[in-house]
C-alpha cells in the first residue's frame, strides 16, 4: 500500500463584532483602501518588481516610497503618511494582488481581441489585519488598531458567538464592513489526511464506494446512487429542493413585477427592484450551498469516497435550461460548492463521459423512452422511463447509476 499524502485547505470563521468605535472603522478603511490605490499605481509604473516573491517585491517599493534613514535621501515615489509600518506592508501586499489581476485581464483581453479592464480610481477591500494590529483578549473582547482621523490607536472590542476550537491554527483575520455591521473573517488553516488520486484509492480499498451524481429541472434537483467496487447498488436519495426554489424565484419576481406597474420603470433602475434581484442571487447561492451540503453529507453516511459527475446534460436538463430560474441552471454552481466541500471531507470528484449514453437502461443497455414534452409513446410517468426491455426505472435514478458504473469502468 501507497503511504497516504497529508495537504491543507482553508476555512473562514465570520464573527460580528459589537463596538462604539463604527466611526473609526470607517476611517481605518477609507486610510486602507486609499495607502493601497497609492501601491497599486507605483506597482503598475514599475511592472518589473512583480517578477520577484510578493515579500521582495514588498521591500523594493518600500525603498521607492520610504526616506532613506541613513542617509536622508527622499526616493522618486515618495509620499506622507501616518499609518504604521504593518497597515502599509499589508496595504501593500493587496495592491501586488489587485496589480497582478488587472495585468492577467490585459493580457487576456489582448489574446481575445476585446476590450480591456479599466484601471481602479478607487478600492473598497477589507482591512486585511497583521500580528501588531489586533490582540485577542479572551473568547469575548478584542483590541484593535484604528486610525481616529488624527492618529492611530487601541480600541477594544465585543466578539459575538465565538465557536472556533482552542487548537484552531487561526491565521490573520480580515474585517468586513456592511454599513453599521461589522464582521471579523478569521482564516483557519486545517488538515486533510488522505490526498491519493482515485486509481490509487481504487487498487488499494476493495471495499470502496462510489456515489453517482445526476441533476434535473424537477424537483429533486439531485439524485444520488451508492455503488460498491462490483458495481451493486448500495444506496438512494433524492435531494428534492427545487419546487422550494422556484416558489420563492417567483414570489420576487412578482414583486418586482408589481414594483414595476406602480413606478412605470424598468426592473433594472428601480432601488427597490435592486433589493430583489440581490434577494433572488442570495437565494439561489442558499440553495446551492444547501443541495451540495446534503450531497456530501450523504457520501459520508454511507462512506462513499468518490462522486461521479457526468461530463455532459441529460435530455431533461438540456428540455429546461432555457428557463432562466430552473434548478438546472443551478447544475455548475452546485457542482463548484459540491468540489469545495466534498475536498474538505477527503472525498474526491471525477467527471465521466457520458455522450450517447445517457439514454441507455443500466440493467440490460438497451434504450428507454420517456415523456418529454409527450413526444415520447411508452410515457408511464412523469420521471418513469421504459426499456425496450421492460424494466421500468426511474429516469434520474438510471442515468445516476449510469455514471457511477461507467466511473468503474474508468479507473479498472
Amino acid at each position: 500500500m501507497s503511504e497516504e499524502k497529508i495537504g491543507t485547505y482553508i476555512t473562514f470563521h465570520k464573527i460580528r463584532l459589537y463596538t462604539e468605535y463604527l466611526q473609526y472603522f470607517n476611517l481605518t478603511s477609507i486610510e486602507f483602501n486609499k495607502l493601497t490605490l497609492i501601491y497599486y499605481n507605483i506597482i503598475l509604473k514599475h511592472q518589473e518588481l512583480l517578477e520577484n516573491a510578493i515579500y521582495v517585491t514588498r521591500t523594493k517599493i518600500e525603498k521607492l516610497t520610504m526616506v532613506d534613514k541613513q542617509t536622508g535621501k527622499v526616493p522618486e515615489e515618495y509620499f506622507e503618511t501616518k499609518a504604521p509600518s504593518r497597515i502599509r506592508r499589508s496595504a501593500c501586499t493587496q495592491a501586488i494582488a489587485q496589480a497582478k489581476a488587472y495585468i492577467t485581464k490585459v493580457k487576456n483581453a489582448k489574446e481575445n481581441k476585446k476590450r480591456g479592464p479599466n484601471l481602479a480610481k478607487k478600492f473598497n477591500l477589507p482591512i486585511q489585519l497583521t500580528k501588531e494590529l489586533y490582540a485577542y483578549i479572551d473568547n469575548k473582547k478584542m483590541k484593535i488598531k484604528l486610525y481616529n482621523g488624527k492618529e492611530w490607536k487601541w480600541y477594544e472590542c465585543t466578539i459575538s458567538k465565538w465557536n472556533i476550537p482552542k487548537d484552531a491554527n487561526l491565521l490573520s483575520p480580515k474585517i468586513e464592513i456592511n454599513k453599521k455591521i461589522v464582521m471579523l473573517v478569521i482564516p483557519e488553516k486545517r488538515i486533510v489526511e488522505n490526498l491519493t488520486t482515485i486509481k490509487e484509492r481504487m487498487e488499494n480499498n476493495t471495499n470502496i464506494r462510489i456515489c453517482g451524481l445526476a441533476f434535473s429541472g424537477r424537483n429533486n434537483i439531485a439524485t444520488c446512487v451508492i455503488v460498491d467496487k462490483s458495481g451493486k447498488f448500495i444506496k438512494s436519495r433524492f435531494i428534492n429542493e427545487g419546487d422550494k426554489y422556484k416558489n420563492t424565484i417567483i414570489k420576487y419576481l412578482r414583486q418586482i413585477q408589481r414594483s414595476n406597474c406602480k413606478s412605470n420603470r424598468n426592473s433594472s433602475v428601480t432601488g427597490a427592484n435592486r433589493k430583489y434581484w440581490k434577494k433572488i442571487s442570495k437565494n439561489s447561492n442558499y440553495y446551492c450551498n444547501l443541495v451540495s451540503r446534503k450531497i456530501v453529507d450523504f457520501c459520508k453516511e454511507c462512506n462513499a469516497e468518490i462522486i461521479a459527475l457526468s461530463n455532459v446534460q441529460c435530455d431533461e436538463e438540456i428540455v429546461t435550461y432555457g428557463t432562466r430560474f430552473n434548478s438546472a441552471n443551478l447544475r455548475n454552481r452546485i457542482t463548484d460548492y459540491t468540489k469545495i466541500k466534498s475536498f474538505t471531507e477527503n472525498i474526491l470528484v471525477t467527471f465521466v463521459d457520458m455522450k450517447g449514453k445517457t439514454n441507455k437502461c443500466y440493467k440490460c443497455n438497451e434504450f428507454i423512452e420517456r415523456n418529454i414534452e409527450n413526444k415520447t409513446i411508452k410515457a408511464i410517468k412523469e420521471d418513469k422511463a421504459v426499456c425496450e426491455s421492460g424494466h421500468m426505472i426511474d429516469y434520474f435514478f438510471n442515468f445516476a447509476m449510469n455514471i457511477a458504473l461507467n466511473c468503474l469502468k474508468k479507473y479498472d
